[in-house]
């Protein structure tokens, strides 16, 4: 009976291996499933951010709120860019 009850181990040892495996290779392809779902999460939200642009035309002067002219007054510039570094949604500044 020693060779029947070795023999009986060794084949349920054979199995538990093959359900490990199975176990292995199905968290594997969750774990590819789950990634794929955040690198999308994490696509859609990068595409909400945007780049701001402001638009300063003529010689800059010290104080003022004037914007046009000729002329952009230093306080109104400040106060644009100001607002959009503020912004949680802009990514980056432009001027131009």
């Amino acid at each position: 009976m020693g060779w029947l009850t070795d023999e009986v181990d060794r084949i349920n040892r054979k199995r538990m291996r093959r359900g490990w495996i199975k176990y292995f290779f199905l968290g594997g392809i969750t774990a590819l499933f789950l990634a794929a779902i955040v690198i999308a999460a994490l696509w859609a939200v990068s595409e909400e951010f945007s780049v701001s642009v402001i638009r300063v035309e003529g010689t800059i002067v010290s104080g003022g709120n004037v914007n046009g002219n000729g002329f952009a007054g230093s306080e109104y510039i400040g106060r644009e860019l100001r607002t959009a570094a503020d912004d949680p949604l802009v990514e980056a500044l432009f001027s131009g």
